[in-house]
C-alpha cells in the first residue's frame, strides 16, 4: 500500500501538485492494482485538473434506509448506470433492448423490423410495390389474363367486367354470367339478364387469401339464351401484403 504526495515549482514558473494512494497484491507472479490519482499540471494548453482511477470494478455507492445501492459502475471496461438524465447526447452507435420514448425526432432511420400497434403519420413514402402490387389488362372477345407475383402472404383482389353486344336483328333475352378466377379457381360469379335486343355490361370481384408466390388471374365470362357476343373486357389485379 502507498500514498505519495507532491507539490513542485520549477524554476520557469511551471506549478504542478498531485495526490496518489494505490494498493497492490502479488500472486503467482500477477500483480494486481488499483489506485485514485488527482492532480493538476501546468501544460502548454494551460492548467489541467484530473484524477484518474485505475480498477477492474469502479462502483459509486449510496445508503438508503441503510440500503446500499449502486447507481454508477465500470466492471472490465463496461459502465453501468441505473438512471440517467443526459441533457445532450451524441451516440455512434446503440443497442438498446425495452426503450420508453416519450418524443422522439428522427432525421433518417433505417429499420428493419417494427412492430407498431397505433400510427398517426402526416406523410407516408412507401417504395413501389412494397405493400400493393397491381397488374391488369384489356381484351375483345375474351377475359384477359396477368400474373401476380406476391413477395409474402396477403390478399389478391380480382376484378373482372365485360360487355355483351346484341347482334343485328336478334331481339331474343340473354344472360351472361361473369366470374373472376386466380390459379383456376372462380370467385363468386355475377349473372344478369339482357332485355330483348340490348348491350350490357358486368362486373364480378373476387378475393382471394394468399400464401408468397406467382399467381395467374383471368377471368370466365359466357352468354346464354340469347344471341350476344362478347365485345371489349378488362382484368384489374391488386394484390394487397400483409
Amino acid at each position: 500500500m502507498q500514498v505519495t504526495s507532491q507539490a513542485l515549482a520549477g524554476t520557469n514558473g511551471k506549478l504542478s501538485a498531485m495526490w496518489s494512494a494505490k494498493v497492490a497484491v502479488t500472486s503467482w507472479g500477477q500483480q494486481y492494482l488499483a489506485g485514485i490519482g488527482v492532480g493538476v499540471e501546468n501544460t502548454p494548453n494551460g492548467m489541467q485538473p484530473s484524477v484518474y482511477v485505475m480498477a477492474d470494478r469502479f462502483a459509486v455507492l449510496n445508503s438508503v434506509n441503510n440500503n446500499p445501492q449502486v447507481p454508477f459502475s465500470v466492471v472490465n471496461g463496461q459502465t453501468f448506470i441505473n438512471e440517467a438524465f443526459i441533457k445532450n447526447a451524441s451516440i455512434s452507435n446503440a443497442k438498446i433492448q425495452d426503450a420508453s420514448i416519450s418524443s422522439a425526432k428522427i432525421q433518417n432511420a433505417a429499420i428493419t423490423t417494427a412492430q407498431i400497434q397505433e400510427a398517426q403519420i402526416d406523410t407516408l413514402r412507401i417504395a413501389g410495390q412494397a405493400v400493393t402490387v397491381p397488374v391488369g389488362g384489356h381484351g375483345w372477345g375474351r377475359i384477359p389474363d396477368a400474373y401476380i407475383h406476391m413477395s409474402h402472404r396477403g390478399t389478391v383482389m380480382v376484378i373482372v367486367s365485360a360487355n355483351a353486344l346484341a347482334r343485328p336483328g336478334d331481339f331474343s333475352v340473354a344472360e351472361m354470367i361473369l366470374g373472376a378466377t386466380l390459379n383456376g379457381m372462380v370467385g363468386p360469379e355475377t349473372g344478369i339478364s339482357i332485355y330483348k335486343g340490348y348491350s350490357s355490361s358486368a362486373v364480378a370481384i373476387a378475393r382471394f387469401d394468399v400464401e408468397a408466390g406467382t399467381y395467374h388471374c383471368s377471368g370466365t365470362c359466357r352468354i346464354r339464351l340469347g344471341g350476344r357476343d362478347i365485345g371489349s373486357t378488362g382484368l384489374v389485379v391488386l394484390g394487397v401484403k400483409r
